[in-house]
């Protein structure tokens, strides 16, 4: 089941992306996407994350459907804000009990 998450994801980000018809804009976010792989991994596999994406994309589905650019873009960025945040207190966390380093310090 969690294999499979990943491939419907990048679909429906890039069928959205593919709307724009910015062919130089697609490649760009293609390969920054790949690059970030290994990060959506880790956040995929919190059961709370998927529930959260699942509910994300509903409403970036709704803003579609009703050509709600406003709404489209406030429910990207907050998918997207979601996502830094729960991959920031992830990584912090780790750097806190898995090598006993403050969050405060570099």
């Amino acid at each position: 089941m969690l294999q499979d998450f990943g491939p419907y994801n990048r679909a429906f980000h890039f069928s959205i992306i593919e709307l724009s018809r910015m062919n130089r804009l697609s490649r760009l976010i293609r390969k920054l996407w790949d690059a970030l792989d290994i990060y959506r991994t880790v956040y995929f596999r919190d059961p709370v994350n998927r529930e959260r994406i699942h509910a994300e994309h509903q409403e970036v589905i709704d803003a579609l459907k009703v050509r709600d650019a406003q709404a489209l873009i406030r429910a990207q960025s907050n998918h997207g804000e979601h996502a830094v945040q729960a991959l920031t207190t992830r990584v912090v966390q780790r750097k806190v009990t898995v090598g006993g380093v403050s969050p405060h310090s570099d």
